[in-house]
């Protein structure tokens, strides 16, 4: 997921120090570490986040045979 956001980022050096951050063990903490030195792109992640974990949960739901209700 994070390496799906990092890749989106619209701001090529942004999304290169993310790139870079990415590499090897220590992944997320430097991923995060970059994101706190830009936060809008911090925010943006959450959201990010947010929205795969909602999604997530409702495809989880939906193969035991429970339904959400519309919003």
């Amino acid at each position: 997921m994070i390496v799906e956001f990092a890749e989106g980022v619209a701001d090529s050096k942004i999304r290169r120090e993310l790139s870079i951050a990415l590499d090897g063990k220590g992944a997320f903490r430097r991923f995060k570490n970059v994101l706190r030195d830009y936060p809008e792109v911090e925010k943006q992640w959450f959201q990010f986040k947010a929205d795969r974990d909602k999604e997530e949960v409702k495809e989880w739901l939906e193969s035991i045979g429970i339904e959400l209700e519309k919003e």
